[in-house]
């Protein structure tokens, strides 16, 4: 049950990547394998110690259905609060690790709220496990970047938290709740005048999705610590 954030590195495969792309194609494939690397060494580091297999990759749908996989609300937080976030380069990294993330990791990311210190984001993945998972690899991404940028380690608080969305909760109203944080923070009038907010794959609470969530024997919010 607990989440590990791993450092950051470049193996040397992206950098021969990089080195024999053409230059116009040099960002767009660079942050592909960055994307690639940050989520596959996460896994590879947490695999299931009971030796069976991690699930079967499935492809990303335009609506998720996903029986078996309930949705999460998670939080998480950068290092003394550091505002690193709210920006628009982060943001853009932040949406592309996202999309990558059904092909490769078994996640969809649904709505989400970048506030400048922390994650809001809502999830539709297997379990606690994955989460951890997915969660590294988000911080491994987005600490590459500002790595690059000048800005100096440590990038994140530990852990995470997380909450499982039961039959009696709704999906709309805590994504309308979520989405008043900057206003509440006094960052924007209103919520549309926050740019750092969106959808990445829209997601649906189905009946059997939420008979399985409360049918899960776990607190309905965790706190996840390294």
């Amino acid at each position: 049950m607990l989440t590990q954030s791993h450092n950051v590195g470049q193996p040397s495969a992206v950098g021969r990547l990089c080195e024999s792309a053409s230059v116009s194609n040099v960002g767009r494939l660079c942050e592909s394998a960055k994307i690639n690397n940050a989520i596959s060494t996460a896994d590879s580091q947490s695999r299931p110690t009971n030796g069976n297999p991690l699930p079967n990759r499935l492809r990303r749908l335009d609506t998720v259905y996903a029986v078996d996989q309930p949705v999460f609300f998670l939080t998480f937080c950068t290092a003394r609060r550091a505002q690193l976030l709210a920006n628009a380069e982060t943001h853009a990294r932040f949406v592309a690790f996202c999309q990558r993330s059904p092909e490769l990791a078994n996640v969809w990311v649904g709505r989400y709220v970048l506030m400048p210190d922390h994650i809001h984001v809502f999830v539709c993945a297997e379990g606690s496990a994955v989460l951890s998972r997915w969660v590294g690899s988000a911080k491994k991404f987005l600490a590459a970047y500002w790595r690059e940028q000048g800005h100096i380690a440590p990038f994140w608080q530990e852990g995470f938290f997380d909450h499982l969305l039961r039959s009696t909760e709704s999906y709309e109203e805590k994504w309308e709740y979520v989405r008043q944080n900057p206003v509440r923070a006094g960052l924007a009038s209103n919520t549309g005048g926050w740019p750092f907010a969106g959808e990445v794959q829209p997601l649906e609470l189905s009946e059997e999705q939420r008979r399985r969530a409360d049918s899960q024997s776990r607190p309905t919010t965790t706190q996840r610590e390294h």
